[in-house]
């Protein structure tokens, strides 16, 4: 499964005609072209033969999780599946070994440490949004938006990471930009450097805000654009602006409490002052982040993706996200839980499950519990191969083809 849509745009030709070159084509597809759905559902009998190599993000990769899931019921077989870096982050990637981005190894070499590589189990974990009612169940506005669906529930699959506040504010202005300017996302590279950049510009809005000076500036910037415009046109605009313009979120979680196992829990953590809430699945955050490693070595357990449990950290901004990210400060850990709920009070914020973000408007209660486990697939750091050795299927001939082969590759 290759997207020629993911963060590294650059490198999908090439890889594109080395898969060509050496698979029968009816293995491959490029979802960012056609949906996989069709070619998943035609090898499902054989899925006990087969390993999926999912050549993309982490948003491509949960897109192949969510078909996987809608094929295959509950205790049912799954095919294991490996990754071959081509996102911005690549996260989940980096903690199986498989790196952080496609350098441009040799496919044959690819396709034989996915042959070789060890199935493990990843967590997966179900995020629920739920709105609080801000307006009485039987009133005219909250029926009224019951109906236009302004505040339904939301549920997501969290594979890798979930956050809230300042952090999840810069994933979501970073989305916005690439969807309205996708021709300067085409390497890995400068969206690092775009993603640094918005992270900096949020930085300062929040310096700006604590004295007092980014609401005055803006709006008199705002006013001087708009002297010229009618009233009519002038509203025209406002509305268009506030369906289009990402939330900044400045203010803390003010009046927000997390619980942990114990829901409700008899002594909630407050998160008032605290920036951003990030909740930990896999040891790996922000592009390679070891985040939660200093912890680790004060002696707080290990983090592992098969453990049932999740890591929740705190960050002041995106100054210490940042810096956490590089290793030169360290978040502040709130502990490990097999269940989270989290108490939201703000009128307007910003989340965001494996890097896709979205603007979250109202109180709401988000709620993290273990949805299940699936089949990944680990590299083996000590396979050494020669391209030679992999056989490609113009290679093959009808005497060599066995029904009993393990797996179809």
């Amino acid at each position: 499964m290759t997207s020629h849509a993911s963060g590294c745009q650059q490198d999908s030709p090439a890889l594109l005609r080395g898969l060509y070159a050496l698979l029968n084509p009816v293995q491959i597809v490029d979802v960012s072209r056609s949906n996989p759905e069709a070619l998943l559902r035609a090898f499902q009998p054989y899925f006990d033969r087969c390993r999926v190599l999912v050549c993309g993000g982490d948003g491509t990769i949960a897109w192949v999780f969510s078909i996987l899931d809608k094929l295959v019921p509950e205790g049912g077989k799954r095919p294991p599946v490996g990754i071959l870096p081509l996102g911005t982050g690549n996260d989940l990637s980096r903690v199986l070994g498989w790196g952080g981005g496609w350098a441009g190894e040799d496919i044959p070499d690819i396709v034989r440490d996915i042959v070789d590589a060890e199935e493990v189990d990843l967590d997966r974990w179900e995020v629920i949004v739920e709105p609080k009612p801000t307006q009485p169940a039987g009133s005219l506005v909250g029926r009224a938006m019951r109906l236009a669906g302004l505040r339904k529930t939301k549920r997501l699959v969290m594979n890798n990471y979930f956050s809230l506040g300042t952090d999840a504010s810069v994933a979501l202005e970073f989305h916005t930009t690439r969807l309205q300017k996708p021709h300067f996302f085409r390497s890995r590279f400068f969206n690092k450097l775009i993603y640094t950049f918005l992270g900096t510009k949020e930085q300062m809005s929040r310096v700006l805000s604590m004295v007092g000076l980014n609401k005055a500036a803006a709006a008199a910037a705002e006013e001087e654009e708009l002297s010229d415009i009618t009233d009519e046109a002038l509203g025209s605009l406002r509305r268009e602006r506030s369906k289009s313009a990402p939330v900044i979120h400045h203010a803390p979680l003010l009046s927000s409490k997390l619980h942990m196992d114990a829901i409700p829990s008899p002594t909630p953590t407050d998160l008032s002052g605290v920036g951003a809430l990030i909740v930990l699945n896999i040891a790996s955050y922000g592009g390679g982040g070891q985040i939660y490693a200093p912890a680790e070595s004060e002696g707080f357990e290990k983090s592992l993706y098969d453990d049932g449990k999740l890591e929740v950290l705190t960050v002041d901004s995106p100054l210490h996200l940042g810096a956490s990210v590089v290793g030169l400060a360290s978040p502040s850990v709130v502990g490990q839980a097999k269940m989270l709920r989290i108490d939201v009070e703000a009128t307007e914020i910003a989340m965001q499950v494996d890097g896709e973000p979205w603007k979250q408007t109202g109180p709401c209660t988000v709620s993290l519990s273990l949805l299940g486990r699936t089949k990944m697939l680990k590299k083996k750091n000590e396979v050494v191969v020669n391209s030679s050795d992999v056989v490609t299927d113009s290679e093959i001939t009808d005497s060599e083809i066995s029904e009993d082969e393990d797996i179809t590759y």
